[in-house]
């Protein structure tokens, strides 16, 4: 399935280009980090605002540079070549967090909507990388809802996507519609998530990294090299961190 929209949304197993960039956006959510959706394309994909490219939607409190950086920042987006999406967890928008404390189970209310001109036939939702919610339909349509009592006893997160199984017939770079949100991040008694196969995979690759960096990568200078070097070793700790709390 062609997206047109890269690393911009995930949620799909693999991107245009065969990379597993969702996947890896899902394992980094799993340990912990938090990182809000934003999409952009390259300047033969910039014809139109919507369609056929990625573009990010934020929500602002003022209609400036500003107000689109501070909303992007707190979370509240949602990345998709067409389709519009709302979603919302107990009060939470996307970006939000949900915070409980005890044994649990916690009830959470999911509320999710799709809005596009151009047709989709799915709506899900995705908690802690996994589609646990689908609306489904046989026609395409131009409006999609659903509603969701959630109970969760761990840390995590959930997402809202959209999207379409077979191609625009009227989108002449042959694109499925897509969208996906921000997460909005659940925490159970202070605790960040964590996930032990996410952990190790990311550490994999960090270790792969760290190793192409220091022996075989060309820097600029060595101050460069140091602080791209201090980058990775922190994500490192992070994932390392995960690792320790998921096996506990």
């Amino acid at each position: 399935r062609r997206t047109r929209l890269g690393l911009a949304i995930p949620g799909y197993e693999t991107t245009p280009t065969g990379h597993d960039s969702g996947q890896l956006y899902y394992r980094m959510l799993n340990c912990g980090v938090r990182l809000p959706l934003i999409g952009g394309t390259d300047k033969m994909s910039a014809a139109r605002p919507v369609g056929s490219v990625a573009r990010t939607y934020a929500k602002v409190d003022e209609w400036t540079h500003n107000g689109l950086m501070n909303g992007i920042r707190e979370g509240n987006t949602f990345v998709t070549n067409g389709p519009l999406l709302a979603f919302s967890a107990n009060r939470a928008q996307m970006g939000g967090e949900l915070q409980f404390s005890g044994e649990g189970p916690f009830m959470i209310e999911i509320r999710g909507r799709c809005i596009t001109q151009r047709p989709v036939n799915y709506l899900q939702v995705v908690h802690n990388g996994k589609v646990i919610h689908e609306v489904r339909s046989e026609d395409y349509q131009l409006r999609l809802n659903l509603f969701l009592e959630l109970n969760v006893t761990e840390s995590g997160w959930i997402a809202l996507r959209a999207g379409a199984d077979k191609p625009d017939a009227e989108d002449w770079w042959n694109y499925t519609m897509a969208a996906h949100t921000s997460p909005i991040y659940i925490t159970v008694n202070n605790e960040p998530p964590a996930n032990a196969d996410d952990a190790r995979y990311l550490l994999a690759r960090l270790d792969t990294t760290l190793r192409w960096a220091e022996e075989e990568a060309i820097w600029s200078s060595a101050n460069s090299k140091r602080t791209a070097l201090d980058s990775f070793r922190k994500a490192r700790s992070i994932y390392s961190s995960a690792l320790r709390r998921a096996s506990e």
